[in-house]
């Protein structure tokens, strides 16, 4: 499957109605044939809710620094120390 976005579906009914596609990981683009899909965003449609999200939380974790296909730079990788500050050495 190539990924060529944004697209739009020309069967209307696969998406809802006037939407676009912008993000590679949206399991709702993903379930839309090659065949059914137009490259653009076509006229007086929106992006698909789903899209936004995702790519809002890519562009989020980029400005902190994290990668988001991995868990470098995250919380999980980093340890909590339940000691209180004036206790520290």
């Amino acid at each position: 499957m190539t990924n060529s976005f944004p697209f739009y579906s020309i069967e209307p009914e696969a998406t809802g109605p006037s939407l676009y596609h912008t993000h590679p990981r949206c399991r709702i683009a993903n379930s839309i044939a090659e065949n059914s899909r137009v490259l653009g965003i076509g006229t007086g449609r929106r992006e698909c809710p789903f899209c936004f999200m995702l790519g809002q939380f890519q562009v989020n974790r980029a400005l902190r620094g994290q990668h988001f296909t991995g868990l470098e730079g995250s919380a999980a990788t980093h340890s909590v120390s339940t000691t209180p500050k004036s206790s520290r050495s």
